[in-house]
């Protein structure tokens, strides 16, 4: 995965069409972390919610499953992203 702030190509420069595809990448793969993040705050907010009153629980129990199932596709869109990266990177991102 990549590391913010450091190089993260070990055999130097990169032609600029490449530099765009690996850069275009880690910026998605930054995106998606930071939602996966939020929805796990949102969890927590949800979670949160319940425990003060009984009474939205009949709301918020179909949410709460519905935003855990929607948050397990984006890590597994995560991932794949980051083996993608992970691709680029030993192929030099390579058209």
């Amino acid at each position: 995965m990549p590391k913010p702030g450091v190089s993260n190509n070990p055999l130097g420069t990169l032609p600029a069409d490449a530099q765009q595809r690996r850069e275009q990448v880690e910026e998605d793969l930054a995106c998606l972390y930071r939602v996966l993040v939020d929805m796990d705050e949102l969890s927590i907010r949800i979670d949160q919610a319940m425990r003060r009153s009984s009474a939205v629980h009949p709301v918020l129990i179909p949410a709460q499953e519905r935003l855990g199932q929607v948050r397990e596709r984006l890590a597994r869109l995560h991932k794949t992203m980051g083996q993608q990266w992970q691709t680029g990177q030993s192929h030099r991102w390579e058209a």
